[in-house]
């Protein structure tokens, strides 16, 4: 995925990375950039996660910092994502101690 901006061609992501939540085309990037963004997390994956009603939902993955609250941290991450739209929120959060990766990039996609 890429925009033109002026003389600039600005590279967004994978396709293959978009989510399809009931018709919905979610970029899990932004989503993860407003996570990350957030003082008490290490590193996030954003993803898709097959569901029955609505083909797939937005799920997250979240290493925290060291003794971060996980109840405050649940609040700050649904704060941070309130202005998108309602089919980007994360509906699956957990906690986990490092993100998936191939090589050196971040799985994404859609996961069972």
């Amino acid at each position: 995925l890429a925009d033109v901006v002026g003389d600039r061609v600005a590279f967004r992501g994978r396709n293959s990375d978009v989510i399809n939540v009931g018709g919905v085309k979610v970029d899990p990037l932004p989503v993860e950039h407003r996570i990350t963004s957030l003082d008490e997390v290490i590193a996030a994956r954003v993803f898709g996660r097959r569901n029955p009603m609505t083909g797939a939902i937005v799920a997250a993955e979240i290493v925290p910092a060291r003794g971060a609250d996980q109840a405050q941290l649940r609040r700050e991450i649904k704060a941070s994502v309130a202005d998108l739209p309602r089919a980007w929120h994360p509906r699956s959060l957990q906690f986990v101690d490092a993100v998936e990766t191939r090589g050196a990039k971040t799985v994404r996609g859609i996961q069972p």
